[in-house]
């Protein structure tokens, strides 16, 4: 970590070619707030769960910290790494290039992404640096850029799903139609306190299929542990939608495959 050479520095918000073979780009400075923003303002019924009123995007972590800041850009560059020698680099991109907003106290304090975004909270860097576990910090950039490269590269990653399991169904108002009208229901539901999950914020989502049964997972805010949680949903039939035992780890094979992906990668 002590021979990084960081050949450019412009600003200390782009940090340009720190290898010089990968041309690795590390962009601090974007429109992330603006693009949060718009989340939540999609999402306004979640907005007080999403954020609180000390919540802080585009963090300066070379001024917060220059260790840490160190310990950062050699996670980066080692995941960067790590996924350009893997066979999966062509489903992850844009290729060397990170757009980062270090932030705090938004999304329960949990990295994920929007657009090309990530977001990652300075106390989850801090925990990893005081730790001395950079394995789990480039596990988790790894496991993030996955879900940037799904955006970019939609119809490669429909096509990967599809390759391994059949169980995923696709399902939007143009696709599947039907189905997607039963996911549409459960979110009309006033019962829960629904919260979406950024990293797979689309305008379509997918079921999974058991057999001769359909269900849909969901995220939600259970108010008795102050947390989010995994629920599933029965919606084989449309008129008798049913809460079930929860079926699979993961609500959705986005993030089902970036976390077996940022295993095999790390």
């Amino acid at each position: 970590m002590n021979n990084i050479q960081i050949e450019q520095i412009d600003n200390l918000n782009n940090i340009l070619n720190i290898d010089s073979d990968s041309k690795l780009e590390i962009n601090f400075k974007s429109d992330s707030i603006e693009i949060f923003n718009n989340f939540v303002k999609q999402n306004e019924k979640q907005k007080y769960i999403y954020q609180i009123p000390k919540s802080k995007l585009n963090i300066n972590l070379f001024e917060y910290n220059l260790d840490i800041y160190t310990f950062f850009i050699y996670c980066v560059e080692s995941a960067n790494k790590k996924i350009n020698l893997s066979l999966y680099k062509n489903l992850i991109q844009p290729n060397n290039i990170w757009n980062i907003c270090i932030c705090s106290d938004i999304m329960f304090n949990l990295p994920f992404t929007l657009n090309q975004y990530i977001y990652i909270p300075i106390n989850f860097i801090s925990n990893c640096y005081d730790l001395s576990d950079s394995t789990k910090l480039i596990k988790t950039l790894i496991h993030e850029k996955i879900h940037v490269g799904q955006r970019f590269l939609e119809d490669s990653w429909e096509k990967f799903i599809d390759s391994f399991s059949t169980n995923w169904i696709k399902v939007s108002k143009d696709k599947n139609s039907s189905i997607y009208d039963s996911v549409i229901k459960i979110k009309q539901n006033n019962s829960y306190e629904f919260v979406t999950n950024p990293d797979t914020w689309y305008d379509f989502t997918y079921v999974y299929k058991n057999i001769d049964r359909l269900y849909y997972g969901q995220f939600i805010y259970d108010k008795r542990i102050n947390n989010i949680k995994i629920i599933f949903f029965d919606i084989t039939d449309n008129t008798d939608i049913k809460l079930v035992d929860n079926i699979l780890d993961e609500e959705h094979p986005y993030e089902l495959t970036a976390y077996k992906l940022s295993d095999l990668i790390a």
